[in-house]
């Protein structure tokens, strides 16, 4: 970023009595940019680009995690004895939720982390501890309130009012068509015309 503003000299941290301090070595006018407060929208700016880039991180992560978990879910539903498509819309639907969570609680926490300590790996070490312990207790909450199960129900209602009621009037409709036909009635009347 101090690149993309147009300093050529060289730019470096420095750590005195705890505190973090950048230091400009070349021309003098640049320094007038950054001020000791942090007042300044370009020194904020450098403060958030920390923060994007474990934003960034934690987005990556959870894609990859996705790229994962779905094919293994997907594969475990087709190896049951009983393949419900409602039961693997509502596996994936959770466990995609539960990786969403538990990926911007990590964020926030490395993101808090970041800000408040000058240690490079502890956003990263906090992020991984913060989002397996959220996605360990999710998955405890599915098990106890049986959340994933409730939903693969919820689901196969909502198919037999709407898939299975077309299917089952389908159904009643054959059955009528060929009873017309195998007693010499003209097939479809009065279903189709009087």
């Amino acid at each position: 970023m101090i690149r993309d503003l147009g300093f050529t000299g060289r730019v470096y941290e420095k750590y005195i009595r705890g505190e973090k301090y950048i230091i400009f070595k070349g021309k003098l006018e640049f320094k007038t940019i950054f001020t000791k407060t942090a007042k300044n929208a370009r020194v904020v700016d450098m403060a958030i680009g920390k923060t994007s880039a474990i934003i960034q991180s934690a987005r990556s992560g959870a894609r990859l995690t996705i790229f994962f978990t779905v094919p293994i879910i997907i594969l475990q539903h087709f190896l049951e004895d009983e393949v419900l498509l409602s039961n693997l819309l509502a596996d994936l639907a959770v466990s995609l939720i539960k990786v969403g969570v538990s990926s911007i609680a990590a964020a926030v926490a490395a993101a808090a982390v970041g800000t408040t300590t000058t240690i490079a790996a502890a956003p990263l070490a906090v992020a991984i501890f913060i989002g397996l312990g959220i996605a360990y207790s999710l998955d405890k909450l599915d098990e106890y309130f049986s959340i994933t199960e409730k939903l693969g129900l919820i689901l196969r209602e909502i198919e037999d009012a709407t898939i299975g009621e077309i299917s089952r009037k389908g159904w009643e409709l054959e059955r009528i068509l060929r009873w017309q036909i195998a007693n010499d009635i003209n097939p479809g009347k009065g279903i189709f015309y009087p």
